[in-house]
Order: C-alpha cells, then structure tokens, then sequence
C-alpha cells in the first residue's frame, strides 16, 4: 500500500471525519485554523495563511478552540534560523490562554525528539491516533505516526492516552 511521505507538501488537509471525532470527543468546535491555505482551511474567514504568519503574532483574543495542522517540516524545527517552532509557539501562547481556551496541534507523533520532550511533553495532554489519517488530496494514509496534542490554559501536566479516531464516542482508553 503507498503510503503519504513526510517529505515535499506540507499542506495536506486535515480530514473532515477526523475533525467531526475530534469536536465529539471534546464537547466542542473547533473555531479558528492556525495554520492552512484558501484550499485546505476548516474554518472559512476564519484562519491564519503563511503570510499571516502565526509564528510571530499572539493568538489571543482569535477562538476558544484553536485548530493547529502544521506544516510538518516545521512543527518542530523553526522555518528561519533562530525563529519558533510552531510546538514552541503552542507551548508559548498556552501560558496566556483563558479558563475556556484549547490549541490542538496534530503533528508527527516524534515523542523521542528533542522538540517534543521540550515542547510538548509535560505541557499538553497527548493522543496517539490509530488509525492512521489520510489526508485530504492524498492517495492513501500518512506514512508516520500521529499525535493530537491538547494544551490547556497554564501547560497543565500531560498524559499520554490512545485514542481511535473513528470510534470517538468511546473516549480515549488510558495508556
């Protein structure tokens, strides 16, 4: 079976049916794209493109439930030298969300990575996702493993849980 590469286009749609789980699963919707194209945005008018820049501005203020699929190339490697990671920047403006506020970064599920143990571990609730996604415009399923990491307002400490998308109404099970 073909499996998407990691390498060349970075601006993969996320799936709809994955989307729907992950709003079921949280009790709420998602109300802000962070990071997306004309093409390939969940939220219309409501979204960051790369000339935007999400990187150097604040999210405050912008939805209650920021919606983050990277570019996977720079989730967590910054785009210019000495620049922000977008895991850095989940990890930045979480410290200032409100009581009510969430960012979900789906990314590589890199947990033995330098960014990651910095970023992400310990800082955001994780979520293995099983199966794997195909994204939209891709011909068959991503060819790593997922995460969907969910920072809530102050870095609260993380756990680690498995979750099967297409089953969201079960919850996640315990790792």
């Amino acid at each position: 079976m073909t499996q998407v590469s990691n390498a060349g286009n970075q601006n993969w749609g996320t799936p709809p049916e994955f989307l729907k789980a992950v709003e079921r699963l949280f009790g709420m919707k998602l109300d802000f794209d962070l990071a997306a194209t004309r093409q390939n945005t969940i939220m219309k008018n409501r979204f960051f493109t790369e000339k935007d820049d999400a990187l150097n501005r604040s999210w405050k203020g912008i939805g209650r439930n920021l919606w983050l699929n990277p570019p996977f190339a720079f989730t967590g490697e910054p785009q210019k030298p000495g620049g922000k990671c977008f895991a850095e920047k989940c990890w930045e403006e979480a410290e200032h969300l409100n009581p009510d506020q969430r960012i979900f970064l789906l990314s590589r599920g890199s947990i033995s990575t330098e960014w990651f143990g910095k970023w992400v571990n310990g800082s955001a609730k994780v979520y293995a996702i099983f199966p794997r996604l195909k994204f939209v415009g891709a011909e068959a399923g991503y060819n790593a493993e997922l995460v969907l990491a969910v920072f809530h307002p102050g870095r609260k400490p993380s756990g680690f849980w498995h979750w099967t998308w297409n089953d969201a109404d079960s919850g996640p099970k315990k790792a």
